[in-house]
């Protein structure tokens, strides 16, 4: 399996990317869970059940927020109200 290649790396908030072959739950749960990474999926016609999840969840799926801060300086940002992020 692909683990033993990462051992050794510090891939905590990087992203990892992997081909149709390394698709799979283990390592997603590897990188994301124990290793605090990212991943980046390929999913091709012949993972049915794969691709059609991912059909369903961007269905479903809210639009992206291109709203901007209020303000775009530092300053603002250090002034800026702590809360929720805006979604």
């Amino acid at each position: 399996m692909f683990v033993p290649l990462l051992e050794g790396l510090d891939i905590a908030a990087k992203t990892i990317p992997a081909d149709a072959l390394l698709t799979q739950h283990t390592l997603a749960r590897y990188l994301v869970e124990e290793r605090n990474a990212h991943d980046l999926f390929t999913a091709k016609d012949n993972q049915p059940t794969v691709l059609e999840d991912i059909r369903l969840f961007f269905q479903t799926r809210a639009g992206p927020d291109f709203r901007q801060p209020f303000e775009c300086s530092t300053d603002a940002w250090n002034r800026a109200p702590s809360g929720p992020p805006l979604h």
